[in-house]
């Protein structure tokens, strides 16, 4: 496998880590790609960074009508678009992970499903967005027509950070008991 480096300074010269994160996403001469198709649903905002909300927002309940009821956002609440990005999935233990900052559990022994994104550094999500996962076949692609497996809701969203502080990649936390299951 061939690492792109470039020049870091005093110390010579570094891998260059987006780089070698792309190269294990997409794949290269002697690595098979890593990725896989995601959707990522992102939320409308207004010139002010605010949140556009759907016409179906009741204006005393501030409740969204259901998902089977409204065409625009399907029970959101806000409007939304929805395009395809890559990421590479992992699940993580319940003993460890960003995702358990905000949980208390009681003692004994419990089964959690948390699961890690990696992103590549260009996108940019906020904790108001989504990440869908799609069905998969045997072979991890996309089953066609494309069809929802999961709606997550980030728990944690960190910017993993090196060289010269620039962005590497970025690590999406969620947690299954928060995501929803899609029928």
């Amino acid at each position: 496998m061939s690492r792109q480096l470039y020049p870091s300074g005093a110390s010579g010269t570094e891998i260059d880590l987006r780089s070698e994160f792309e190269q294990m996403m997409s794949g290269s001469a002697g690595e098979i790609p890593k990725q896989q198709k995601l959707v990522f649903r992102q939320m409308r905002r207004d010139a002010n960074d605010e949140l556009l909300e759907c016409s179906c927002v009741s204006i005393l309940t501030k409740e969204a009508d259901t998902e089977d009821q409204c065409p625009f956002c399907f029970g959101e609440r806000y409007y939304w678009n929805e395009s395809f990005v890559y990421g590479y999935v992992m699940h993580v233990g319940s003993k460890g992970g960003y995702t358990n900052k905000r949980v208390n559990m009681q003692p004994g022994v419990i089964s959690a499903y948390d699961k890690v994104f990696y992103l590549r550094y260009s996108e940019t999500i906020t904790y108001d967005d989504k990440i869908i996962e799609l069905k998969l076949d045997s072979e991890g692609k996309p089953v066609v027509p494309y069809r929802r497996k999961m709606i997550f809701r980030p728990e944690t969203i960190m910017e993993m950070r090196s060289d010269y502080g620039r962005i590497e990649f970025i690590a999406v936390y969620v947690n299954e008991n928060n995501g929803i299951r899609v029928k």
